[in-house]
């Protein structure tokens, strides 16, 4: 596309968007009596525990602050010991390196030699040496800079009940039945804030399985009310055993929806359900038109098997 407006800086992307990468329930979590380092180790756990729930693909931690090392420069001892900015970031970078340096170059158990130089802790930051000569002392970032261990900036402020808090974000796998999984995922919570002395506030949002359930509750109702009524008017109008024919189509039309949904590996949705109220108003008039017209036709003393062909 070349004819975007001049204001339109980024080109557009295209993004595949499959519902196994929607969430389909937020689970909040709190703690007004843990401090924030012992909430984010339950929610670790948590996070982890719900991975292994069947039907469950992957749990998105919102809210939660990567551990960084930060580094804090005095400007005065910048200037006494003449040094810059770029000569700090590049002796960090240089240090904070992960490398090959070749094979082993062994025949039978061939492998790559890997250098982790990778700050972990803000102790080891400290002893980078920034400047090193012959006549002056060895300078290291612990002697120009305050390091401590932090988070990263927060972009997003999440509370629960007025304290920091954590949103986990559930996602199914694709073939997974939205009602079970989240049913699943509510029991394990419920079994995890347990283990931990109830100490956890739990909050859910966005659950799509009560959409799901509503749809199916209809689908249910209108099933029920369309059963009743066939039986009471073709039974009122036409006979009770053509009343009968025609009520057992409903349940045998959603009873084997549902059973070639399991076999093609579909699972009872939105969309599915949405097409089962559509489909029982046409099933109900086919079956009653149906049934009507081999009522006719035995009413004229024709054999019941040419009234069904008719």
């Amino acid at each position: 596309i070349k004819s975007l407006p001049a204001e339109v800086t980024n080109l557009p992307n295209v993004r595949d968007q499959k519902t196994s990468r929607k969430s389909i329930i937020k689970i909040s979590i709190g703690a007004p009596d843990l401090s924030y380092a012992e909430l984010r180790k339950i929610t670790d756990n948590i996070a982890d525990s719900l991975e292994l729930v069947d039907g469950v693909s992957e749990v998105v931690k919102d809210g939660y602050l990567d551990r960084e090392i930060q580094i804090r420069i005095n400007p005065n001892k910048l200037y006494q010991h003449k040094l810059s900015l770029p000569q700090i970031i590049d002796s960090i970078a240089k240090r904070n390196a992960r490398y090959t340096v070749g094979q082993n170059h062994s025949e039978r158990d061939e492998k790559i030699i890997v250098v982790l130089a990778k700050f972990d802790q803000a102790e080891s930051v400290g002893d980078v040496i920034i400047k090193s000569t012959f006549q002056g002392p060895i300078v290291r970032l612990k002697d120009i800079a305050q390091i401590e261990s932090g988070n990263v900036e927060e972009k997003s402020i999440i509370r629960v009940n007025g304290k920091k808090g954590f949103i986990l974000r559930v996602r199914k796998q694709a073939q997974a039945d939205v009602i079970t999984t989240v049913d699943l995922v509510k029991e394990k919570i419920t079994d995890l804030n347990s283990k931990y002395d109830n100490q956890l506030q739990i909050f859910y949002s966005s659950d799509m399985s009560k959409y799901v359930r509503n749809r199916l509750k209809i689908v249910t109702n209108n099933g029920m009310m369309g059963l009743l009524l066939v039986l009471i008017v073709l039974g009122a109008f036409l006979s009770f055993k053509t009343a009968f024919w025609v009520a057992v189509s409903l349940p045998v039309s959603l009873l084997g929806t549902v059973a070639l949904l399991g076999a093609s590996g579909e699972t009872i949705n939105l969309v599915s359900l949405a097409a089962m109220i559509l489909v029982l108003g046409i099933v109900v008039d086919d079956s009653i038109i149906v049934a009507e017209s081999i009522h006719h036709h035995k009413q004229r003393g024709e054999d019941r098997f040419e009234s069904a062909k008719r």
